[in-house]
């Protein structure tokens, strides 16, 4: 997408680097995205728990250029 991003990560053994990391990420993100729209808050996700909940948050993130209609077909976002 051109103005965000999804990420769907499986954290590693080490659990306390993906949370470093993703701690890093979010509070750069969001200290950019606050400053460009003048605002403050968080940008956050959660975490996945279940297999069907995983398969919604794929579908959501390969059918969203689809919505956004940027593209006919999901297959066709690059």
């Amino acid at each position: 997408m051109i103005n965000h991003i999804h990420l769907i990560v499986e954290p590693p053994d080490e659990v306390a680097r993906l949370e470093q990391f993703m701690k890093r990420l979010s509070g750069r993100q969001t200290q950019y995205v606050n400053r460009l729209e003048g605002r403050s808050g968080d940008l956050m996700g959660e975490p996945i728990q279940t297999d069907e909940y995983l398969l919604a948050c794929c579908r959501y993130v390969e059918l969203n250029p689809v919505r956004a209609r940027m593209v006919a077909d999901a297959g066709d976002y690059p």
